[in-house]
């Protein structure tokens, strides 16, 4: 089998490594904001945040071939800090979702309790080992996911039946596979009512839409566990949140990604992802895993990458990117069962119920999304050119984008598990950037993937005394 680990650091330096890191961080921050204005939907501040992402994100790959030397020590923890302190600020301040709060305001102290105490003991666990021993900066580790989790089931408690239509999608496809029923067949209530713009002309019959789940059978697999756990979904979805928070720890474990899953974790608009019931945070976590088996467990990683392609249909697009993941001047022989594990994989975790109704399993996951329109309210370069131009961009501007997103990191990187890492997020960053439809779910899953991409690198310090708990116990 292909050793797909075997040039997991060739190219990670001190000469290079700390610029990459440091702007891969800023993307996930101004990223962030981004998403905060408008809740993801279009608007200036919006477009203007996240082309300063990108920006950096491209700025990262080329620093990545820069023959620059370190510049930058542990001391940026401290500017790290205090865009996660702005965040848990934003977090207390503004609204966790969209949904009206009328009958809960007088329980809002309860969340932005546990938000206050999360972020407590968040900084608490980022207090140096010299001045804080071992034990209780692992407690303030693990009370600070505790109480993150229990802002996240208030969430969910207070808008139980959130006004959007994945949320009725993927609670009618659990309860249906509980029952026995394909999950694609389920009628679903057209909630916007008629004459919305959200869907096109032939995905709506009378008061019903022409579609049952748009998510492939993994998604709806693992949506289902939540549903089973609280008749609700979006446990598992919270679930997920929480293990990537926790998996960009264990990844690389040191104070450096401790930093960078408490950005992620308390980025501002996460409870609204949540509220919505989207499912990127799945997505993610199947993304997580698989750059966790590239660098750890290299045996693992084919099976890691079926799930990870299998967890949603524009996954298909990034397959190219596996090039980052095969050793140079490997025998493309080699290839043969590694790529058949993965597809067989991905084909496995699928064919059940995409053979229990294929035409179904095709129109709901497949051909449904080419007739959804295209959004001008899209927070996206392509939505600026419909208001610039008056007219739409071809269809396959953001295949094209993809595409020149890779040979751009390709030029730059050379293949190693973390290079998979950071060029999977430039992908995901320039296609979202570029499509017909890009709100807030898609650009959290470019955020999560620019933090992964982030942890995977070597900490700014060689000398890092004060490393989280998992450090010392993996």
């Amino acid at each position: 089998m292909v050793d797909f680990n075997k040039t997991a650091h060739s190219d990670s330096t001190a000469s290079n490594s700390h610029p990459t890191k440091l702007l891969l961080i800023l993307a996930v921050f101004f990223l962030g904001q981004a998403l905060q204005y408008s809740n993801g939907f279009l608007s200036a501040a919006g477009i203007f945040f996240l082309t300063i992402s990108l920006t950096l994100i491209i700025l990262s790959v080329t620093a990545k071939k820069s023959p620059e030397k370190a510049f930058i020590t542990d001391r940026i923890h401290i500017l790290i800090i205090l865009g996660f302190i702005w965040q848990v600020f934003q977090l207390l301040t503004q609204p966790p979702g969209i949904a009206r709060l009328e009958d809960k305001l007088d329980q809002l102290w309860i969340f932005q309790l546990l938000i206050i105490l999360s972020g407590f003991f968040a900084l608490t666990s980022l207090i140096p080992l010299k001045q804080i021993s071992q034990r209780i900066q692992r407690f303030a580790v693990f009370l600070t996911f505790i109480t993150f989790l229990g802002a996240g089931i208030w969430i969910i408690k207070a808008y139980p039946n959130p006004q959007i239509d994945v949320f009725r999608f993927q609670q009618t496809s659990s309860k249906a596979l509980l029952q026995g029923k394909n999950p694609y067949e389920q009628p679903i209530p057209n909630i916007y009512g008629p004459g919305t713009s959200l869907y096109g002309e032939k995905l709506i019959e009378g008061d019903h839409l022409n579609v049952s789940n748009p998510y492939p059978p993994l998604s709806i697999y693992v949506s289902t566990l939540g549903y089973i756990v609280g008749k609700d979904i979006r446990y598992s979805h919270l679930a997920a949140i929480l293990l990537v928070a926790i998996l960009i720890i264990i990844i690389n474990p040191n104070r450096d990604s401790l930093l960078i899953s408490y950005l992620f974790l308390f980025t501002p608009r996460v409870f609204f992802v949540l509220e919505q019931s989207w499912t990127e945070p799945i997505v993610l976590l199947f993304t997580i895993i698989a750059i966790w088996s590239a660098l750890k467990k290299s045996k693992w990683l084919p099976y890691a990458l079926g799930l990870m392609i299998a967890s949603k249909q524009y996954y298909v697009f990034i397959i190219p990117f596996l090039y980052f993941l095969i050793p140079t001047k490997t025998n493309w022989r080699k290839w043969i069962k590694p790529s058949a594990t993965l597809i067989a994989t991905g084909l496995i975790v699928t064919a059940f119920l995409a053979l229990w109704n294929i035409p179904a399993f095709l129109w709901n996951v497949g051909i449904f999304q080419w007739y959804q329109p295209f959004r001008v309210d899209s927070l996206s370069f392509a939505t600026l050119y419909v208001l610039f131009f008056q007219q739409y961009p071809p269809g396959y501007l953001s295949f094209a984008a993809l595409f020149i997103a890779f040979l751009f990191a390709k030029h730059y990187l050379t293949p190693s598990a973390e290079n998979f890492a950071l060029a999977i997020s430039l992908g995901l960053g320039i296609f979202f950037a570029f499509n017909k439809q890009a709100f807030c779910n898609y650009y959290y899953l470019f955020l999560g993937s620019l933090a992964v991409a982030a942890a995977v690198l070597p900490a700014f310090s060689s000398t890092d005394n004060s490393a989280p708990p998992t450090a010392q116990s993996t």
